[in-house]
């Protein structure tokens, strides 16, 4: 792609920081929507204007880095239909979010009366289940970013549930007895090593974690076992 003037600067693909700190977002931001330029079909800001009905000023200011210390922003509106000329989307121009750690969800768990919406945000990366009983573990719910239903490819509880009950005996008995200690005690952590081939997967998952645990009270105010996975590698 040939350079442009200051008003249509596009410079070689920055290297960002993953946990952005606030004030850094919109520097971000910014040099996101520059590389996505860069991989475009577009030759200016001045096409991406016309193509996305933008005001090529909002681009170019934004380009300039004229709004890396402001506390308004470009606009959403113009920021979105620049991101959609540019076949990406506002979540690709935004920094990833940070998986919480082991030590944010323990810190997080206060005994056994913790309401589990104390967890905000953390619970996307949680599952839920049922107290042990009776060498049986209960899926309840499963969070979208859980290693379980990322690892998985799974986010219907029930379908999870049949493929956990394909599982060696052990392995099942095994996870049995970690959440009844788990129960039992308020809270734990262990590592773990998972090394499984779900049905509709054509590959196994290995993954290694630490797992964390508690006991928490549910939004039904039902007493529920809540646990969070943190990788630590894998290999497809």
């Amino acid at each position: 792609m040939a350079k442009y003037d200051a008003q249509n600067s596009v410079h070689a693909r920055p290297q960002y920081k993953v946990d952005a700190r606030p004030r850094d977002l919109p520097r971000i931001f910014r040099r996101r929507l520059i590389a996505s330029l860069e991989n475009s079909r577009m030759n200016s800001w001045r096409q991406v204007a016309k193509a996305s009905d933008c005001s090529p000023s909002l681009l170019q200011s934004i380009a300039r880095g004229d709004y890396d210390n402001s506390d308004k922003g470009p606009g959403l509106f113009g920021a979105y239909r620049a991101a959609r000329t540019l076949d990406v989307s506002l979540d690709d121009l935004a920094p990833p979010q940070k998986r919480p750690s082991v030590g944010c969800f323990l810190a997080t768990y206060s005994g056994f009366d913790t309401p589990i919406e104390k967890f905000g945000a953390m619970l996307d990366y949680c599952d839920v289940y049922d107290e042990p009983y009776k060498g049986l573990t209960q899926i309840v719910r499963l969070g979208p970013k859980s290693l379980l239903a990322e690892r998985s490819e799974i986010l219907d509880p029930a379908l999870l549930q049949i493929e956990f009950e394909r599982w060696p005996t052990a392995r099942r008995r095994r996870i049995f007895n970690r959440q009844l200690r788990a129960w039992k005690t308020g809270a734990l952590t262990e590592l773990e090593f998972f090394d499984v081939r779900f049905e509709n997967s054509e590959r196994a998952v290995r993954v290694s974690f630490i797992l964390a645990a508690c006991r928490v009270v549910d939004f039904d105010r039902i007493q529920r076992l809540l646990v969070f996975c943190e990788p630590m590698a894998h290999e497809n």
